[in-house]
């Protein structure tokens, strides 16, 4: 990893940062939001635990449209946040 090739000021002012949270159903969830691109790294964190939790990943996304989360328990009803940004 060469990190001299990272720039040494990011310019946040120029980003933006999408955020929410959501509660699964049966391990699945779909975030509609029309702020998705399809290119997006999107973040999830777990932040109150229901059901039986499972492991958190992002599933489907569908630019301008949504993103799904999953888990890998099908009994996950918990409370998960998400955020991503461009």
């Amino acid at each position: 990893l060469n990190l001299s090739v990272w720039p040494k000021e990011l310019d946040l002012s120029k980003t933006d940062v999408f955020t929410g949270q959501t509660t699964l159903v049966a391990g699945t969830k779909t975030v509609s939001t029309t702020d998705v691109r399809a290119v997006d790294i999107i973040f999830v964190a777990l932040v109150t635990a229901g059901g039986t939790p499972g492991t958190l990943t992002v599933g489907t996304i569908t630019g301008g449209v949504s993103f799904v989360i999953n888990s890998s328990s099908a009994t996950d009803t918990s409370i998960v946040s998400w955020q991503f940004n461009h």
